[in-house]
């Protein structure tokens, strides 16, 4: 999974819109299972979902644009 900051940086390179804005939430979380006193599992998770806000201007009239993805791959970014 490459870094927050880097997908911002490039989601905003690849952008063609006349403003950009990139929203990246990581999101961690740790399991615990207890059988009577004795834990039996234990594990973490990381979850990343990362939102594009594009903005277009035509004069006067403006275009707003969302997407969101889970993807944590970095070819994915400028799909």
């Amino acid at each position: 999974m490459i870094a927050a900051q880097d997908v911002v940086e490039r989601a905003l390179a690849l952008s063609t819109a006349d403003d950009a804005i990139v929203i990246v939430t990581d999101t961690s979380a740790a399991s615990l299972r207890w059988a009577g006193n004795s834990m039996t599992t234990n594990g973490m998770s990381t979850s990343r979902t990362w939102t594009v806000v594009s903005v277009l201007r035509t004069g006067t009239e403006v275009r707003v644009g969302t997407v969101t993805s889970t993807s944590v791959d970095a070819t994915d970014i400028a799909a």
